[in-house]
C-alpha cells in the first residue's frame, strides 16, 4: 500500500497552497481518485501512476488526479509499481510461494508492456533509477536465488550471498552500481 491517505478504499490527494494575503493562511484542497487504489507511485514527471484493483486497470494522471488515462487493463489486479524514469515503470506481480511471478516494463506514453522476468516462483524485484538494471530474487527447488540483470544486454549475474532486493539500494550518482 502507498503512503497516501486512503479511507475506506478511496484515496484522496491533499495539497496546500498559501494565500496571497499576509496572514499566513493556507488553503487545503483534496482530490478523490476514482476507483479502488491498490498501489500508487509518483513519477519523476510529478504524475501519479496507480492500479485500480476493482477493474484491473493501471492508470496515469496528474498529481492532483486530473486527466486520468487508462494505460493497461488485465484480469490481474495486484501490481507493484516502481517508477524508472519519465515515461516508464517496472510493474511486478506480488511475490508468492503459490503463484509464479512476472516483471514487466510499462511504457507510460503508449501503455505497452515488455516482459523482463518470469515465470519465477516468489519473484521480488528492485530496479535502478533508469530501469536498465534489476536486482531480483526468486525460489527454485526450495532454494533462494539472487541475481542482477541488465535489461538491455540481458546479462544476468548471480550475486552472493543470497538476500532479497528490498534490502538493496542502487547508487544515485552512478546508475550502473
Amino acid at each position: 500500500m502507498s503512503n497516501y491517505p486512503c479511507v475506506s478504499w478511496s484515496c484522496y490527494l491533499f495539497s496546500l497552497a498559501s494565500s496571497s494575503s499576509t496572514n499566513n493562511l493556507y488553503t487545503a484542497n483534496a482530490t478523490l481518485l476514482r476507483g479502488t487504489i491498490g498501489e500508487i507511485a509518483v513519477m519523476s514527471s510529478g504524475n501519479l501512476l496507480y492500479n485500480l484493483t476493482d477493474s484491473g486497470t493501471i492508470a496515469l494522471s496528474s498529481f492532483t488526479g486530473e486527466k486520468p488515462k487508462n494505460l493497461y487493463t488485465s484480469t490481474f489486479t495486484e501490481w507493484l509499481i516502481m517508477p524508472t524514469g519519465v515515461n516508464s515503470a517496472i510493474i511486478t506481480t506480488r511475490a508468492s510461494a503459490s503463484a509464479l511471478g512476472y516483471a514487466y516494463t510499462l511504457n507510460t506514453t503508449s501503455g505497452s508492456l515488455t516482459k523482463i522476468l518470469g515465470p519465477l516462483q516468489n519473484l521480488t524485484v528492485r530496479p535502478n533509477s533508469d530501469g536498465k538494471r534489476l536486482a531480483y530474487a526468486w525460489m527454485e527447488n526450495g532454494r533462494s536465488n539472487f541475481s542482477a540483470l541488465n535489461t538491455i544486454t540481458k546479462l544476468n549475474l548471480p550475486i552472493t550471498p543470497n538476500t532479497i532486493p528490498e534490502k538493496c539500494v542502487w547508487s544515485q550518482k552512478i546508475v550502473s552500481i
